[in-house]
């Protein structure tokens, strides 16, 4: 389900960006660019232990993904990192200090590789002041996902045109982290770890073929400026199959629903 935008990634170095990482293949070079990482991108960050952190880098190769795991260690009195590939063997130490050549395939995941939201992340499209689609984030693994996904769903309520840009486009990139600063992308966890019994996920799988996002009633931002919307937030290949969704009330009345503001609140 990789379903964030082609755009501008950085796979497609220039000359300059390759010399780049060239330059920066020594431990206490990239050292340094961790850090930036750590501190630059909260939303991809996931607790790893009492003192750790780690997150998911993607690297485009040619028409494909690769996915590597950078990790923080901050237990005895300092700060380390490795890195290492989804599900594979061949970890990458990198530490504060020294002149110890990195591999260049791990320099490159760490210069090129862009961030992707922890497991879980909820994100909203903000269209004007509405929430027209919601996205969600997997990075754990599971057989039926076995490697980093999301799913992007949209209002079934909304009409097309509402949609983001991105729709169907196959490939994560810089381009989400624009978008989020721009406060087109919202991270909803927020919103909905303060609304019980509001919104919820629903298996439709059997009727759907994949999960759903469902709100009860309209939920408004703190600070009155979006408004996550009453509807049927469904995956977007059903929607334009025009399969028929189920209407609100059945969805709100299956008990094997999941209200997500308890999930949230943990976060």
């Amino acid at each position: 389900m990789a379903e964030l935008p082609r755009a501008q990634h950085p796979a497609a170095r220039t000359p300059r960006q390759h010399r780049r990482v060239i330059k920066m293949t020594q431990s206490n070079d990239l050292y340094a660019f961790c850090g930036t990482l750590f501190a630059n991108y909260a939303l991809a960050c996931s607790p790893d232990g009492d003192a750790g952190s780690s997150m998911i880098l993607m690297l485009r190769k040619e028409n494909s993904p690769k996915f590597f795991i950078l990790c923080l260690d901050g237990s005895g009195g300092g700060v380390s990192y490795t890195l290492r590939p989804w599900r594979a063997a061949g970890v990458v130490k990198i530490g504060p200090e020294g002149t110890a050549t990195v591999p260049m395939a791990a320099a490159k995941a760490l210069i090129s590789g862009v961030p992707v939201p922890r497991h879980g992340s909820l994100m909203g499209w903000r269209n004007e002041e509405a929430i027209s689609a919601v996205m969600a984030v997997y990075t754990e693994y599971e057989p039926s996902l076995p490697r980093p996904g999301w799913a992007l769903m949209p209002r079934a309520e909304a009409p097309e045109a509402e949609w983001p840009p991105f729709t169907g486009e196959p490939f994560f990139g810089e381009w989400f982290w624009e978008y989020y600063q721009a406060g087109n992308l919202i991270y909803l966890g927020d919103l909905i770890a303060t609304s019980p019994d509001t919104v919820f996920w629903a298996h439709t799988e059997e009727v759907l073929g994949s999960s759903s996002c469902v709100v009860a009633a309209d939920v408004r931002s703190d600070d009155g400026s979006y408004v996550l919307r009453q509807g049927r937030y469904v995956y977007y290949r059903v929607l334009r199959a025009g399969i028929r969704v189920p209407p609100l009330s059945s969805l709100l009345a299956d008990s094997s629903k999941i209200d997500l503001a308890p999930r949230f609140r943990l976060d």
